[in-house]
């Protein structure tokens, strides 16, 4: 890179410092790390793990599991990874709930995690800790998506949807362990790039760690309710309670500040039905929920979610479609504001800011 001549060398610089940090913090107590990677049963929100492999900073295997699933495997899924419901039974694979333990031991003694696919590895670990009612616990683990990172470092501008492009890992292999090892060797590979005409790099990052920090997310695993209900009434306008918060035009795509966060988003606690029987959120409803006050700042969330909806391979308007509805303001009058309908991926997806979260490990 020579000079800081426009915010793709910036990105780049970043990129390529969070992976030095990464690596020199690698075994450092408070900042020490894994990297974990999934196969699935499906693309969607109904995904589960059907394979979990973890290494850490030195490449050593410290988890690798098959995992027998509740739901099937896509024929789609089964040919990239060879693995069926079927055979995984034929094999005696474990489910979900009997590795859950053993594997949170392990995660428990990190402070960060690094996955590859973020939304897919997230929701797939979400959804087989709720499918097999897992009690909670107040272990909290810091997760990063590297390919973000390295998609930053590649540097591919995207003008339509303003975000660098995702890139796929250069060197996928099949075999899920040898699959991380991949993911450690880009980190190093970023790491070790050359940054020419900028003598202290890490100026920058000092600069924008608090921002850094910010691109983190924290695993939010806690079992929701089983008992769901129709709440169709208890969908308020957020715009009638704004607080104060933050008044800044977030409109080119920019990450607000983040108001208080709840610790355990509980999704079913506003499900609502259609009269079909179908399950459907309102973004109106979830807003407040996830801690927002602003709709103008849930609205850049929104945003996002929809970006790493499309990543994961899924059509945005299946999960995200757009409406209006009447709510009453404060004076009493009415007015119609803008409003989604969300799909339970969808929710998931926008929860993903940094989100104080539980999972077991007992």
């Amino acid at each position: 890179i020579k000079g800081m001549t426009n915010y793709a060398n910036v990105a780049k610089v970043k990129a390529i410092e969070w992976s030095r940090e990464m690596l020199e913090n690698k075994n450092k107590e408070g900042s020490n790390w894994i990297i974990l990677d999934t196969q699935v049963t499906v693309y969607g929100p109904d995904t589960e793990p059907v394979q979990i492999a973890v290494i850490d900073g030195d490449g050593n295997t410290i988890f690798s599991s098959n995992i027998l699933p509740v739901g099937e495997v896509t024929p789609e899924l089964s040919k990239r990874h060879g693995l069926t419901k079927e055979s995984l039974k034929a094999e005696g694979a474990p489910t979900y709930a009997k590795i859950h333990k053993k594997l949170w031991e392990i995660l428990g003694k990190y402070s960060l995690m690094l996955v590859y696919g973020e939304p897919t590895a997230l929701v797939s670990l979400y959804n087989a800790h709720r499918l097999h009612n897992l009690p909670s616990s107040d272990k909290e683990i810091l997760v990063y998506d590297v390919m973000q990172k390295y998609a930053e470092y590649w540097g591919e501008w995207d003008v339509r949807n303003k975000r660098y492009q995702w890139q796929t890992l250069p060197h996928p292999k099949r075999n899920l362990v040898a699959n991380c090892v991949s993911i450690l060797d880009l980190l190093k590979e970023m790491a070790a790039a050359k940054v020419e005409g900028l003598e202290e790099p890490t100026v920058l990052i000092e600069e924008t760690k608090e921002e850094e920090v910010k691109a983190g997310k924290v695993i939010s695993m806690t079992p929701a309710d089983n008992t769901s209900k129709d709440d169709s009434n208890n969908d308020n306008s957020t715009e009638a309670t704004a607080a104060p918060t933050d008044s800044s035009d977030h409109s080119d795509g920019s990450t607000p500040p983040l108001p208080p966060q709840p610790q355990t988003p509980d999704f079913d606690s506003i499900r609502q039905l259609s009269q079909y029987g179908a399950e459907y959120w309102s973004a109106r409803g979830l807003a407040p929920l996830l801690g927002y006050s602003r709709w103008e700042n849930f609205d850049v969330a929104i945003k996002r979610a929809k970006t790493s909806c499309e990543q994961v391979g899924q059509v945005v308007e299946d999960h995200f479609r757009e409406a209006t509805k009447m709510v009453t303001l404060g004076s009493g009058s009415k007015r119609e504001v803008k409003d989604y309908i969300l799909s339970r991926l969808a929710c998931y997806l926008v929860a993903r800011a940094p989100v104080k979260g539980i999972i077991s490990v007992g």
